[in-house]
């Protein structure tokens, strides 16, 4: 399996779901008793992996474009090959349904 290399994005978008979701439990148990402007955190951190998750998203879609331009044109390329094929084959007595 190939290494993946993660970005400093990727790695902050995970490191903000962790603290949602440590916050979020320890909230819930009664642990943490806070004031309403800290409570506001974890909504700003899960707004940031939003949009972190909509860059992925539309990056992704990016490279699929260029993908499927790249496909294109290689299907273009092997038509041309071939239609080459095509025309050395039928000059070619080795070829030739008719060989005598």
């Amino acid at each position: 399996m190939p290494n993946k290399k993660y970005s400093l994005g990727d790695l902050l978008m995970w490191a903000a779901l962790g603290v949602i979701l440590l916050w979020a439990v320890l909230k819930s148990l009664g642990i943490i008793k806070s004031p309403v402007w800290q409570e506001m955190v974890p909504v700003f951190g899960a707004v940031y992996v939003m949009g972190r998750i909509a860059q992925v998203v539309s990056d992704t879609k990016k490279d699929v474009g260029v993908v499927k331009g790249r496909v294109q044109k290689m299907a273009v390329g092997l038509t041309r090959i071939e239609t080459k094929f095509e025309r050395i084959e039928s000059g070619c007595k080795l070829f030739s349904k008719n060989r005598a």
